[in-house]
């Protein structure tokens, strides 16, 4: 609590907490303004940007796919209970090629092995990150994506776009950089009162193996809104909506799942609150004058009856 109160005292200091706990207490129902920012930051094996930089869209879509619900005797697992989409071909919009998975996973620049697969359905901003399998893309020669019970996340993937991505920490520090700049952009004319972060273990807070940096997501953050206290934790496995790449829009709603390597943001806005300067005189010919608007002309003149 000491070091809490000495952060906050000095304004703006990123503290590091070995031990503890901390609790938010939330009100207002439906209307609490709470949204939500997630970054994970990775390199797209697909785009032809020369870092890799995920791009808004993709060359590769999907040509064929069949959707496998747990009551089908084919259900590839025991205990999970979710449906699952698996993409058979891709094609190749520039050439019209036909791609199966093992052909798809060839042609992945610099022989990179994929760690994520991204899905952008028609309309969609952003790719959605799921983990590749790349047991069952050989064993079943399909990919294979977990969908949710709801009807639109069960609709077909045909004509989704498709990328390919590996996690990066280079990507991880730009990623939460281009964030915050967005995030300032699309909140003009809105305040940012507070925020929650949650970020993974893997990214801090320490420098680590992934980046190079003692608290970096915290850092970048604190960089872009100095005066919005800003609290949180690190974690082994992160629930927030699906991150994405390649995203123009920087808050996500639904599609909460646990996550990994991510930094997941609750930001607590509201809107900016023009307060108008008011000149308050009180003499009384102004509050004649005031009088005379209101109530008519036949006032008397005598200025100590009306200051009594």
């Amino acid at each position: 609590i000491d070091k809490i109160l000495t952060a906050m005292a000095q304004r703006r200091i990123i503290a590091k907490i070995d031990n503890g706990i901390f609790g938010v207490v939330l009100g207002g129902g439906d209307a609490m303004p709470v949204r939500s920012m997630v970054s994970r930051g990775v390199r797209s094996l697909v785009s032809t940007h020369p870092s890799g930089k995920p791009q808004p869209t993709s060359p590769w879509v999907v040509h064929q796919t069949t959707i496998v619900r747990p009551e089908h005797p084919e259900y590839l697992f025991d205990e999970e209970q979710l449906p699952y989409h698996l993409i058979q071909q891709v094609r190749d919009k520039d050439t019209n090629e036909i791609l199966l998975p093992h052909q798809v996973l060839a042609k992945l620049s610099s022989g990179n092995t994929a760690e994520f697969i991204g899905v952008k359905r028609p309309g969609q901003d952003g790719f959605e990150l799921s983990f590749v399998d790349l047991s069952i893309a050989q064993f079943a020669s399909a990919f294979l994506i977990f969908a949710d019970e709801n009807t639109s996340d069960s609709a077909s993937l045909l004509d989704a776009e498709l990328d390919f991505y590996v996690l990066d920490g280079t990507a991880c520090m730009e990623d939460m950089t281009e964030s915050v700049n967005k995030l300032k952009e699309q909140t003009q004319g809105e305040e940012i009162l507070g925020a929650i972060m949650i970020s993974c273990n893997g990214r801090g807070p320490e420098p680590g193996f992934l980046i190079p940096e003692a608290m970096s997501d915290a850092t970048r953050f604190s960089k872009s809104f100095p005066d919005v206290p800003c609290l949180g934790f690190y974690a082994g496995g992160e629930i927030g909506p699906m991150a994405l790449a390649g995203n123009e829009k920087i808050f996500q709603t639904g599609r909460a799942a646990v996550q990994g390597f991510t930094a997941v943001f609750a930001l607590f806005i509201v809107p900016k609150i023009d307060k108008p300067n008011y000149q308050l005189n009180d003499s009384i010919d102004s509050v004649r004058q005031f009088v005379v608007s209101r109530l008519g002309p036949s006032l008397p003149t005598d200025t100590t009856m009306m200051s009594n």
